[in-house]
């Protein structure tokens, strides 16, 4: 007469339960019936096909929601502020180079008296412009002023 394997456990000592895995106390309470979100094993990034998408997925008062788009490099956070408005900002993923980033020391930056000179430069070239145009200009007085003076 054999075990039936499916159904039979060992039976606990001493009159407590038996034990049912990995993680389990002999003297620890039922767990409770509420979910508990686990970051560990889950993504955690809503996945949507399209842009169009991001608008259909429901953010919870509170809640933000990282939403990744699956035919475009776009990411989407959306956030539900305590009302439930929820709002959306999109992000653009793009390729760069982090060697490139890191030379810092190599910048060039723009000092006060160059931003002057640019500035002095650009003004100096507006008014040479206009003042190109009223020197083209015809020096004939109009018709009006001719009847005027006679």
């Amino acid at each position: 007469m054999g075990y039936p394997f499916g159904g039979w456990q060992q039976p606990g000592v001493y009159g407590q339960p038996p034990y049912t895995g990995y993680g389990a106390s002999q003297f620890s309470q039922p767990m409770s019936t509420q979910a508990t979100p686990q970051i560990g094993g889950q993504n955690p990034f809503t996945m949507v096909p399209t842009i169009a998408d991001v608008d259909k997925v429901v953010a919870q008062p509170g809640e933000t929601k990282w939403i990744m788009v699956q035919n475009d490099p776009v990411l989407a956070v959306k956030t539900a502020n305590t009302m439930g408005y929820a709002s959306s900002e999109y992000y653009r993923l793009t390729k760069f180079d982090p060697t490139a980033m890191q030379a810092v020391g190599e910048s060039q930056y723009l000092t006060a008296a160059q931003a002057d000179e640019k500035i002095q430069a650009a003004v100096r070239a507006e008014v040479d412009r206009v003042m190109a145009q009223y020197q083209t200009a015809p020096t004939t007085p109009a018709k009006g002023a001719k009847a005027k003076e006679a």
